[in-house]
């Protein structure tokens, strides 16, 4: 899709956006914005959000012409395509295509074509990933507020030109993708995929064919699978499995006061949150993000996988 229909859908679904100096900008966080198109450059000081609207801060990649002017500096991790090569197992390590082949076989990958029918198991894997990482919305927001949630989940995939892929094990889904291209880049916007499906490598699954259909069929200039994480090795080292590299921007950045605060105050509670995880019970698994009728697979819901996927796990990796 286009920038400008983007913007519609995003105003569509309830999100802050608004015109202003030639940039069309989102909020990122309460009075915090970036540029809808992340990565688009933008000349220091030629646009701003409106200053009723920005008052939190903003953030933007600045020209390579206008490096000496950048006080920051983006980092995304991004797969771009070269030549006319297509994507295939042979274009990632021979240890990561035994994971691949091994999510394929245990699991089906496809689109899903509803939501209604999925939101049990919707709400299952948010759960889950939830306990597992401390990343998410807290536990009882799918309970207490489900009527939100649902309402949020049917608008966004009622929009044109996204995708959802599910990993199903049987009839349960068990882990998806949801992603979009705007103009040549496809993003990855959520990955979540439950406990019980991470001996299955059900995210190698789920990332080879969205990377095999985006590239190969969508004719995607590139993916971007989001920031990189310095304090989590493991999640960069999936991704830069599978090609993705992390790419530097210059960029500029303005954080108020009262933005400062708040943002010092949110990553208190992401460290907090992901060091308690650490010592608990729960292990956090570089396969998954936050973010398939099984031959021969089958998943407990109290528990993990029943069948020799599972144990041929070693053997896999």
């Amino acid at each position: 899709m286009k920038e400008e229909e983007f913007v519609e859908q995003l105003r569509s679904v309830g999100e802050r956006v608004h015109l202003h100096r030639g940039v069309w900008w989102r909020e990122r966080a309460p009075f915090y914005w970036r540029p809808i198109l992340e990565l688009k450059p933008v000349e220091p000081g030629s646009s701003a959000p409106a200053f009723w609207q920005g008052v939190g801060g903003y953030a933007h990649a600045v020209p390579p012409e206008c490096a000496d002017r950048a006080n920051h500096e983006m980092v995304q991790m991004l797969y771009e395509r070269e030549g006319e090569t297509p994507f295939s197992l042979e274009s990632i390590s021979g240890k990561k295509r035994n994971q691949v082949r091994k999510g394929l076989r245990c699991c089906e990958v496809r689109c899903l074509e509803t939501i209604e029918e999925h939101f049990e198991d919707l709400r299952e894997i948010n759960i889950s990933v939830r306990r597992r990482t401390g990343v998410g919305r807290p536990e009882t927001y799918y309970t207490e507020r489900e009527r939100e949630w649902r309402a949020r989940l049917g608008a966004l995939f009622k929009l044109e030109g996204r995708s959802w892929w599910g990993a199903f094990v049987g009839q349960r889904l068990v882990g998806y993708y949801y992603c979009y291209a705007v103009e040549e880049t496809l993003i990855i916007d959520t990955a979540k995929v439950h406990s019980d499906a991470l001996p299955l490598n059900a995210t190698d699954a789920l990332l080879f064919t969205l990377m095999e259909d985006a590239l190969n069929r969508e004719n995607c200039a590139r993916i971007d699978y989001g920031g990189w994480t310095p304090d989590d090795s493991t999640l960069t080292e999936f991704k830069s499995k599978y090609g993705f590299v992390a790419r530097r921007f210059p960029a500029y950045r303005w954080i108020s006061l009262p933005g400062r605060a708040v943002r010092g105050l949110r990553e208190w509670r992401r460290r907090s949150a992901r060091a308690g995880e650490r010592r608990g019970d729960a292990s956090v698994d570089p396969r998954d993000q936050s973010a398939v009728g099984g031959r021969g697979a089958g998943v407990r819901r109290d528990g993990g996988a029943v069948d020799g996927c599972a144990r041929e796990e070693t053997r896999a990796q």
